[in-house]
């Protein structure tokens, strides 16, 4: 499948970092679609199409971590790399428990991120 085919998710409540990541990502090819929180995701309907999902930890109405909750209660699988400006030790172990892919730190580089994400879609 060639990066076109591969859609991936960005979901952040910072309007910079999502049209950054979005430019980033359309710029190697990725099919990037950006949603301002994780209610917008839920409501839609992308995560069957969505094969990987990078999310902001910390946003209002729904963190990165109760999207991936929920994701997984509907039986959604979808590889996640979790973004944010800073992780505390509840937040590490919860990731860990998810099966999130990668915890980037921000700001992170986008060699980084980009390698997070070729490993996300293995």
């Amino acid at each position: 499948m060639s990066p076109m085919e591969k859609r991936i998710a960005v979901v952040d409540d910072d309007e910079a970092v999502r049209e950054s990541l979005c430019a980033l990502l359309s710029s190697v090819g990725y099919d990037a679609k950006v949603f301002a929180s994780a209610v917008d995701f839920l409501d839609s309907h992308e995560s069957a199409r969505t094969h990987c999902l990078i999310v902001d930890l910390r946003m209002p109405d729904m963190t990165g971590l109760e999207l991936v909750d929920r994701l997984a209660s509907q039986g959604t699988k979808i590889s996640v790399i979790l973004i944010s400006g800073n992780y505390d030790d509840a937040a590490r172990s919860h990731a860990k428990q998810a099966g999130i892919v990668a915890l980037l730190e921000k700001p992170f580089s986008d060699d980084v991120l980009l390698d997070s994400i070729r490993q996300a879609l293995c």
